[in-house]
Parts: C-alpha cells; sequence; structure tokens
C-alpha cells in the first residue's frame, strides 16, 4: 500500500499532472485510445518523478540510466521518452507496460 497511493489514474490536463506532482504523486496509468499502444494499459513518470521515486529506494542518481537499461532488457520499459498529449499540452514520459509487470 505505500506506493499505490504515489500512483494515480490519467490526469485531465497537464496542469492536473502538475498539481498532482506537487501533492506526492510520481506516476499515473493511462490506457492509449489510438496509435500502436491502443488498449494497453501503461505507467508513466516524468524522469524526475521516477528519480524521486527511485530515491524513497536508495538507488542513487548515477545509477539511474542503468535502471532504465536493465528494465529495457527485462523487457519492462516500453518507452524511454515519450511524448503524452493532454489537449494542446504534452508531458514528456517514461513508460512502463503494466501487461508485462
Amino acid at each position: 500500500k505505500l506506493y499505490e497511493d504515489l500512483i494515480v489514474n490519467r490526469p485531465k490536463s497537464k496542469q492536473d499532472w502538475d498539481d498532482k506532482c506537487k501533492e506526492g504523486a510520481v506516476a499515473f496509468r493511462f490506457i492509449p485510445a489510438q496509435g500502436d499502444d491502443k488498449g494497453k494499459r501503461l505507467l508513466a513518470f516524468t524522469p524526475v518523478s521516477l528519480q524521486k521515486l527511485l530515491n524513497t529506494i536508495g538507488l542513487s542518481e548515477s545509477l539511474f540510466q542503468a535502471f532504465l537499461t536493465k528494465c529495457e532488457i527485462n523487457g519492462l520499459l516500453k518507452y524511454r521518452k515519450h511524448n503524452i498529449k493532454f489537449g494542446k499540452d504534452q508531458v514528456s514520459a517514461i513508460v512502463f507496460s503494466l501487461e508485462t509487470i
């Protein structure tokens, strides 16, 4: 339950996401309605929010890229950098597939 509260449903806007981050959120769940990932369950972090979460378990910033590489090798990481649109705004995110976790 410790980390469950840090993951929220897809925000309504970029501003909503920014507000949720200020309240402590680190990631959001979403299901794309179009594109190659249509209908897939995904989890998005900003680079800053993922680093924030990893810091809580003692993973230093110097190991961040190694962590992402290991996730990529093990099929957990979907995208290192993916733009998620909120109307005219977008968020650059690190995306994991919840289908493989």
